[in-house]
């Protein structure tokens, strides 16, 4: 058996790559995810798990579907 975790870094990694091509501040990713603030952003920075319906607007703002890259398996050996 496996466990599943967020990948907080991943998906950090994912938002920051995305602002930098657009060449906006992480207060606009807080904006157009509709976050309200991007104290959520620094939270995540930090390792910090989400709220599933922020994740999904993050997702969102990426224009991703799986959500594959921001998780990771851990194996337990038997």
């Amino acid at each position: 058996m496996s466990e599943r975790f967020f990948d907080s870094a991943a998906l950090y990694a994912a938002l920051d790559l995305r602002r930098q091509a657009l060449r906006i501040s992480w207060r606009e990713v807080a904006a157009q995810a509709g976050l309200g603030t991007d104290s959520t952003l620094t939270s995540l920075k930090h390792g910090r798990s989400l709220r599933t319906d922020t994740f999904l607007r993050l997702l969102a703002w990426l224009s991703e579907t799986d959500v594959t890259p921001y998780v990771f398996v851990l194996r337990k050996s038997s």
